[in-house]
């Protein structure tokens, strides 16, 4: 072009642009005002338990979920928009999901997945093929869902793969020789600059190149204004960084993320799965801009705080009045006056009355404060599950100490807890209660659980059934899924999380827990297919009630129940013409005789209610449970892994007390209250003395007698059990627990006793010999060893592993052996009157375990 030709042209092309950024700046700007139009009608019409208005609880039930509110929450569209994208790669997981220890299934057959998605036709292999397919579908639909609630991801048919970046492996790298090796392997000519929609150059390419190094090792940061209030990078163009990369071919990007990401194409594309759903769940809430709406929602809770200390502070002052007048009004004789005087009257009443409202039965009454003080304290909560449900606080702030404590806590998992699967089994109690609360029969989640347990000798038929219905497969789709039931964590080095899935695995916690979720959901779809022929007022009355709270009414379930049910044999000729029929959500969304408003709305709702009842069905993590406990630390600070250390395997009661005793405390008065408390704790207790009972057997010893059964402290061990903190149970009748520590030592954590048990084991026996103490280095060691090899509790392994490997070590290196038994065996018949059938030291048991409790 001539000068002046390329003048106009480069004038015309910034007039596009900054017409493309306006226009989307406006529809940003609009959903977010939707997004707060809603949330403000929501805060107007949140009832707490105590029937008030209550702005505070109403913005945390917009993050995380809570029975006096019907709205959609963050937490459970992340879990329902995964569900949606796994659904669609229900054979990709079949294929894929990680075999023992997490090993990769099919290497071959993902290999030439890998290249079927960035190279199309490139190879014959038909199931390859058609998963890349399924692979881009879900991929698609995760990009317009993303772009629909405010994003702007652009359209690309040749984008294949995701690129996993890690922080912690570019930021060894300088800049310039991370930009070399990645631009060797990038095809410039499919990159297009999203800023300029013109191609790119060398020049031009290296620039953006630099723009991403920057925005990887800064975590986002370096785009964030200094007066910018945020929790990171902008969400609206928070993939568009990464998505322009476009590599040559599969083995380019292969190399690239040998190097600088993750070489697992399934767990890259899981982990796209599962940051694309958190990041579209904020903006659907939200709105397109979740900061503003975050700054918004506290803004609003301060202004109602500041009205109801007005408020409590005008009680005396209106009260005062009021008799004021009423003494008027009996003296006056003036018609006028008295007009007056009782407009006076009924307005001082109507403050009183105002003022009481507000005016909770607490300290309230004397520090006038406490409102806004309560209000402060909700805004945090509210701001610290924001940057949760964002993933700032889950970023690690010392990345190499982070992972490596989560390592260890991982190993310590895969040590210690290869009998929580026998505690696991009050999970059937859990699911009983959750099943009746909302009018489902209470049998039916536990013989589907035993169904799904053995489903994989039928191929994961009923698996598969399940993430067709919309569910989610955290066993199928993450390494070490079932250690974040304790954790509440899962990022950690790739060998440690396997060794933990190895024992999880072979323990059955992770088929436990995995079939319990499953079957809840998929009873619950299967009794709303059942009841779609009766109207509201004719559903049992427990499901009425849920359906209510969840916001969907009378004529919401007329629209629900004319949906097409889904037939799985369909999908799967074993479940042909056997009646297999469930009410799926997603079959909402997809008719064409509603409104997409009224589609989307009712969709989620009932999704909502399946997710939320699953979380009581099987207690597994909690946003809210683990952001009051942590607050706004972060792993990889002293106080983030001190707060680890102290909540490992402790997140199970956290969630608990979150769900199942929180909703029984909400319940709107003391007789509903104990309608639910009573028989949960009565179950629970009996629940948890059936695992003790258990986990005793497979110490070698005889579970507890009748007549020590009458002892209050053995219920009150087995209440704790059941609420999942078994282990300070012990402190009832011994000083220490079952490792040997003392009440401090155990609110410390395992990682702590971790420590303490190598200082005492080389330090510790190093001073003794230095000093001429006794040392009880032959004791320590086969302690260590018995306390820390993975796998070492097994449940079904334990006890021949204590008698004939780990006892004989001791035996062979203590000299006291003999007399440290003789004391154990003498303490837990003295403590707990109790008798081993097959006794420390011993090669065989003496007897069978005395089982009969009604002796």
């Amino acid at each position: 072009m001539s000068q002046a030709d390329a003048e106009k042209q480069a004038a015309k092309d910034s007039f596009n642009i900054f017409k493309y950024e306006a226009a989307e700046k406006k529809r940003r700007e609009l959903l977010t005002l939707k997004a707060q139009q809603g949330i403000l009608k929501h805060f107007k019409t949140y009832k707490n338990m105590n029937g008030e208005v209550d702005y505070g609880n109403a913005g945390i039930s917009i993050l995380s979920p809570d029975d006096f509110s019907p709205h959609i929450t963050v937490e459970n569209q992340a879990k329902i928009i995964k569900g949606q994208a796994h659904k669609i790669l229900v054979d990709v997981l079949d294929t894929f999901k990680p075999g023992f220890g997490g090993y990769e299934r099919n290497k071959a057959t993902l290999n030439m997945l890998v290249r079927e998605i960035v190279e199309p036709g490139s190879t014959t292999n038909q199931a390859a093929k058609e998963m890349a397919e399924a692979w881009k579908a879900a991929a698609e639909f995760l990009r317009l869902e993303f772009n629909k609630y405010g994003g702007r991801i652009p359209s690309r048919k040749d984008w294949g793969l995701p690129q996993i970046h890690d922080t912690l492996s570019i930021r060894k790298t300088n800049k310039e020789d991370w930009i070399n090796y990645t631009i060797d392997r990038l095809d410039p000519v499919k990159m297009i600059n999203e800023k300029t929609n013109l191609p790119f150059n060398d020049k031009t390419l290296r620039l953006a190149l630099s723009d991403v190094y920057e925005t990887i090792v800064n975590e986002g940061f370096n785009k964030v204004k200094p007066t910018q209030r945020t929790f990171g990078s902008n969400l609206a163009s928070r993939y568009t960084d990464h998505r322009f990369l476009v590599f040559k071919d599969a083995q380019s990007w292969i190399e690239y993320q040998n190097k600088f990401g993750n070489n697992n194409a399934f767990q890259v594309m899981m982990d796209h799965i599962n940051k694309m759903s958190r990041d579209i769940s904020l903006m659907k809430v939200l709105g397109a801009n979740p900061d503003a709406t975050i700054s918004y929602m506290n803004t609003l809770i301060k202004k109602q705080a500041q009205i109801d200390v007005t408020k409590q502070v005008r009680l005396p002052v209106a009260k005062q009045q009021l008799e004021e007048a009423k003494a008027l009004l009996a003296k006056s004789t003036d018609p006028v006056e008295i007009e007056k005087l009782n407009r006076q009257v009924s307005q001082y009443a109507q403050d009183i009355a105002d003022a009481e409202k507000f005016n909770r039965k607490s300290i309230v009454q004397f520090f006038g404060s406490l409102e806004e003080d309560r209000a402060n304290s909700k805004i945090e909560l509210i701001k610290n599950l924001y940057g949760y449900h964002k993933g700032a606080l889950t970023n690690p702030v010392d990345g190499f100490v982070a992972r490596s404590l989560a390592g260890l806590r991982h190993i310590l998992t895969s040590a210690q807890l290869g009998s929580a699967s026998v505690l696991a089994l009050t999970d059937f109690n859990w699911s009983r209660i959750a099943s009746a609360h909302v009018g489902l029969p209470q049998h039916r989640t536990a013989v589907n659980s035993v169904k799904l347990l053995f489903d994989p000798l039928n191929k994961n038929q009923k698996a598969k059934l399940a993430i067709r219905l919309g569910l989610v497969a955290e066993h199928w789709s993450t390494v070490a899924s079932s250690s974040a039931r304790y954790l509440g964590e899962i990022e950690a080095p790739q060998i440690a999380k396997r060794i933990s899935d190895s024992i999880l695995r072979v323990s059955g916690l992770s088929h436990l827990t995995q079939a319990g979720r499953w079957s809840f959901g998929m009873e619950l779809m299967g009794f709303f297919a059942e009841n779609v022929g009766k109207k509201f007022n004719e559903l049992p009355e427990a499901m009425q009630k849920s359906f209510l709270r969840y916001g969907i009414n009378d004529g919401s379930w007329d629209i629900i129940r004319k949906t097409k049910l889904y037939d799985a044999g369909i999908d799967d000729v074993n479940y042909a013409n056997k009646g297999a029929t469930f009410l799926r959500p997603d079959d909402i969304r997809a008719r064409t005789d509603l409104t997409e408003s009224l589609r989307e709305d009712l969709t989620t709702k009932l999704m909502e209610l399946v997710y939320n009842e699953t979380e009581f069905a099987i207690p597994a993590t909690s946003a809210r449970g683990k952001v009051a406990l942590f607050g706004n630390q972060r792993s990889g600070t002293i106080g983030g892994e001190l707060i680890n250390s102290v909540a490992m395997y402790k997140n199970f009661p956290i969630t608990f007390a979150y769900t199942h005793l929180r909703r029984g405390f909400t319940q709107t008065n003391l007789t509903g209250k104990m309608k639910y408390v009573v028989p949960l704790v009565i179950s629970g207790t009996v629940m948890g003395a059936l695992a003790y009972e258990l986990g005793e057997i497979t110490k070698g010893r005889d579970v507890t007698s009748t007549e020590s059964m009458k002892d209050s402290k053995y219920w009150i061990r087995a209440m704790i059990k059941g609420g999942g903190l078994g282990i300070f149970g012990d402190f009832l009748t011994a000083s220490q627990n079952q490792y040997g520590r003392n009440l401090s030592g155990t609110v410390l954590g395992a990682p702590a006793g971790f420590f303490e048990d190598v200082a005492k084991l080389t330090f510790g026996n190093a001073i003794n010999l230095a000093s001429g103490t006794e040392t009880t280095y032959g004791r320590d060691v086969s302690d260590f060893l018995r306390q820390y090899t993975p796998g070492a509790s097994l449940w079904y392994a334990r006890l021949a592993l204590e008698r004939l490997i780990f006892d004989n070590i001791q035996k062979m290196i203590d000299p006291k052996f003999n007399d440290r038994i003789i004391r154990r065996i003498n303490k837990y018949r003295d403590e707990y009157n109790k008798e081993y059938f097959w006794k420390p030291g011993e090669s065989l048991p003496e007897r069978l375990p005395k089982v009969n409790i009604f002796e």
